[in-house]
């Protein structure tokens, strides 16, 4: 869903990011066993984040359920995993999320709430 172009990175943020992007599940995990798993890369984004984005289930269960990555962890724009995963038309992570018990209402950085961002009627009905 992101379409921008990726800044240089250190290495470690440009590994961890491509990593959960790829699903590389192993190399996710050894890299929080020393190091907390929410935090933002140089795109401004956590792991949670690119999970919801790329619409990538198995990765955001992994980070939430093995890693405890905070589901209300918010990206440089306020956003949340529901925010992206609302905004790139991914239905089943919106159902996980929502299950989760993720919230609905939450507002990023501009005031705009998943619903607002919502890109797909189904999307749009389950945060209705």
């Amino acid at each position: 869903c992101m379409a921008k172009e990726e800044p240089e990175l250190a290495d470690t943020e440009k590994k961890l990011s491509d990593w959960v992007r790829d699903g590389e599940k192993t190399k996710v995990k050894q890299y929080a066993t020393n190091s907390n798993i929410d935090q933002l890369d140089g795109d401004g984004l956590g792991p949670i984040h690119w999970a919801a984005d790329r619409g990538n289930l198995g990765m955001l269960q992994f980070l939430i359920s093995e890693l405890n990555a905070d589901i209300e962890f918010r990206d440089q724009d306020g956003q949340t995993a529901l925010h992206y995963a609302a905004s790139c038309g991914h239905a089943d992570i919106v159902k996980y999320l929502i299950e989760l018990g993720a919230n609905k209402t939450v507002k990023d950085a501009d005031g705009a709430t998943p619903l607002e961002v919502a890109s797909e009627p189904e999307i749009v009905s389950l945060l209705s």
